[in-house]
């Protein structure tokens, strides 16, 4: 894998391992080779599985899935996950809200997790062209094809409505993006 990495030869590049969940994977080896090499690396992991070689990251952003996916979050791997603060470099925490279940599930996390540590908490209007049905059509985006980008003003409108919403509320330590990904690739996977 890291012949992969060494392809695009960006020396001092951050190497974001993401999509599924990264920290199912072996990266222990892949991350020490790379940091000698000057790399530095990120991991974003619903955190459901922690890896002794978290400690080595230079970021580790956890996102835990929202009400709406079905999965519930396991509390204990999170904190497990969130243990390795200090250890790595740095910490945040990442949501990607959907709807109003979802919105309340986010400021819910944040009070359980701020005795966790200090860490940036990040919110993202979710992008459901792979969601289930079950998902909140007032919310829904239709992005048949996985590349299209016709419906960027639908998601830049969900993350209005997110920004809104947490202004509304006086969230001040919630930090509110759109899907960066999306809006430049559509669903395009491997991006």
């Amino acid at each position: 894998m890291f012949k992969e990495i060494e392809k695009f030869n960006f020396r001092d590049s951050l190497i974001t391992l993401s999509g599924g969940n990264p920290a199912l994977q072996p990266f222990g080896d892949l991350i020490e080779l790379g940091q000698t090499n000057n790399y530095t690396f990120a991991l974003e992991t619903q955190g459901t599985v922690f890896r002794d070689w978290f400690k080595n990251l230079d970021h580790l952003i956890l996102s835990p899935k929202p009400p709406s996916s079905g999965m519930p979050t396991d509390m204990d791997k999170l904190a497990k996950c969130f243990d390795c603060v200090g250890r790595c470099g740095e910490v945040s925490i990442k949501i990607v809200v959907f709807d109003e279940e979802d919105y309340e599930y986010a400021r819910t996390m944040r009070q359980v997790c701020k005795g966790w540590g200090f860490y940036d908490f990040y919110l993202q209007a979710g992008n459901d062209w792979v969601a289930d049905e079950d998902v909140n059509p007032e919310f829904r985006i239709s992005l048949k094809g996985g590349s299209d980008l016709s419906q960027r003003d639908s998601i830049l409108n969900r993350t209005r409505w997110l920004q809104e919403r947490v202004l509304r509320d006086r969230w001040v330590n919630a930090i509110v993006l759109p899907q960066l990904h999306v809006l430049l690739h559509g669903n395009q996977r491997g991006v």
